[in-house]
């Protein structure tokens, strides 16, 4: 008789069933990302195209921005890496190129500023020596050409008493002279123009200095065919003041009205007439001087008028 009962299955040792698959082991854990990983590559690409045009001038304006948004993405990532325990190293590579971009970037606009002032100077230094030497040549020219007197005696003592002040090379109001581009005549300057500027517009407000000047002015533009002259914009009239001091147009805030701005659209040939203002003190008023310069004409010199 066999020991085994139909319909009762039989137990090995094991305590499973002959015919029964053994369970699979569990599966492993999935492996978290790493925290801030994709700000962290962002802001080394952001930080490293700053870096490489942080030195270029102008377009180092564009890394500068660059720079600054590498930098929070990459302070975002080391924040994200730090509470979750992630790796930091991107995070810390993006920092530190977009910092260095950063200081970069000032770095080159200090260098390039001192480098535009130092040839701004150099331009202003040889205009004033350019002036000195045609005031020398006027003189020895005039001293060259002395001869002796109706008297038989010698006229170099008689050239001599003007050496006993600076040669002057001012203008007289009304005169027409050359500069840059522009024939320019002063026609007449108001050294006590304080009321009649208050009065020509109801905004205008009293001389912040002291009085207002103004001159009158008529240039006649002699550019070439395709230019185009705007005298308001391109010739920079200034007033000398007799306290040693430069005065600018822009330093006088009243407005003129309608005849200080028919100005603009001159061809070669056109002329017109204007006038400016300045804010001065008292004390500038007396030996005062008007100069005008072609500002966009760089190899022309400025021409004084003297003020009576």
């Amino acid at each position: 008789m066999s020991s085994t009962t139909h319909g009762t299955p039989q137990y090995g040792a094991s305590g499973h069933s002959a015919g029964a698959q053994p369970p699979l082991p569990p599966a492993p854990p999935s492996r978290p990302g790493t925290p801030g990983k994709a700000l962290s590559i962002v802001g080394i690409v952001l930080g490293g195209l700053a870096l490489l045009l942080s030195w270029v001038p102008i377009v180092n304006n564009l890394a500068f921005v660059l720079g600054l948004v590498g930098l929070v993405l990459g302070i975002i990532g080391l924040v994200l890496a730090i509470r979750k325990h992630g790796a930091k190293a991107l995070s810390i590579v993006a920092v530190v190129l977009s910092v260095l971009s950063l200081v970069v970037v000032f770095a080159t606009q200090a260098f390039y500023s001192a480098v535009l002032e130092d040839v701004s100077d150099a331009l202003d230094e040889t205009s004033s020596e350019s002036s000195i030497e045609s005031v020398a040549d006027t003189g020895s020219e005039g001293e060259g050409t002395a001869g002796p007197s109706s008297d038989g005696s010698d006229s170099g003592d008689a050239a001599e008493e003007p050496a006993a002040g600076p040669a002057s090379t001012s203008l007289s109001l009304g005169e027409q002279a050359t500069a840059g581009r522009y024939l320019v005549t002063v026609d007449a300057v108001d050294l006590e123009a304080t009321d009649a500027v208050v009065a020509a517009n109801t905004f205008n407000e009293a001389p912040e200095n002291g009085q207002y000047v103004t001159a009158d002015l008529t240039v006649t533009f002699e550019g070439d065919g395709a230019d185009e002259g705007m005298p308001l914009f391109d010739l920079d009239v200034e007033l000398l003041g007799g306290d040693q001091r430069n005065y600018a147009t822009y330093e006088c805030m009243a407005s003129l009205g309608d005849f200080s701005e028919q100005t603009d659209g001159l061809r070669a040939g056109g002329s017109s007439s204007f006038q400016v203002c300045f804010d001065i003190p008292e004390a500038a008023a007396e030996g005062a001087e008007v100069r005008v310069e072609d500002q966009l004409d760089f190899g022309s010199d400025p021409v004084v008028w003297a003020i009576p």
